[in-house]
């Protein structure tokens, strides 16, 4: 029995998340032996560790038994698409797992749900959906004077301040997000968003510079009519 990112739930079977990070643990595991020896058939182990899916409703439940409007504390399933990237998923069954996970989470959770969705619709193109995450990630949780995150919504006083979690969150929605990056072992991929949802809120122009990649400084730009990716 494992518990996954929901905290809500805890000594389930299968959990989608957890298994899939169990296998790729198992996977690097064989990448790093030095003599390239699978004694112990750990790349197998891993190719069979079980994924829940329904082929009914086409998405991923949570955990065996999972019920499909059962509340949840905080984005766990969703997660296999983005930061996972699980090779092999459809944009439709990610879009399902959105649609299905997304309502129930618990709205007074923690900040990083909403980033993690933003980024998750923004990899199938679901520009309005994505502006709505993003927009929740910072906005109920930043505090004057210096505006920084707390673990939870305005008013709410307690639970932990300054909480990196929900920024961090946030700055992957903006770096891998509307920006676009992904890091592989043999390239880099952009594929920017312009954030044209977030036009209500200031924000007309999307740039982050200085990422650093095999030796080059890389810029990335992205305005309305047009983007540029700048190598130095």
């Amino acid at each position: 029995a494992v518990m996954g990112p929901d905290e809500d739930h805890e000594n389930v079977t299968n959990n989608a998340y957890t298994n899939v990070v169990a296998g790729y643990a198992l996977f690097a595991r064989c990448i790093c032996e030095a003599d390239g020896r699978d004694d112990k058939g750990w790349s197998d182990i891993a190719r069979h560790i079980k994924l829940p899916y329904d082929e009914i409703g086409d998405f991923h439940p949570q955990y065996d038994g999972y019920l499909a409007s059962t509340v949840i504390k905080q984005a766990d399933t969703v997660l296999i698409g983005y930061p996972l990237q699980y090779p092999g998923l459809k944009a439709y069954t990610r879009w399902n797992d959105l649609l299905i996970y997304e309502p129930v989470t618990r709205s007074t959770g923690p900040a990083m749900s909403w980033s993690m969705y933003a980024v998750n619709h923004l990899d199938i193109d679901n520009y309005r959906e994505a502006a709505q995450n993003f927009n929740r990630s910072y906005q109920p949780y930043v505090r004057g004077p210096f505006r920084v995150w707390q673990e939870l919504q305005g008013p709410a006083q307690h639970g932990a301040q300054n909480f990196l979690t929900g920024a961090g969150g946030f700055l992957q929605a903006v770096l891998f997000g509307y920006a676009g990056l992904r890091v592989y072992l043999d390239r880099l991929e952009v594929k920017a968003h312009y954030p044209q949802e977030l036009s209500g809120v200031g924000l007309e122009q999307l740039q982050v510079a200085g990422i650093q990649y095999l030796g080059a400084l890389i810029t990335v730009a992205q305005w309305g009519d047009r983007a540029e990716v700048r190598v130095t």
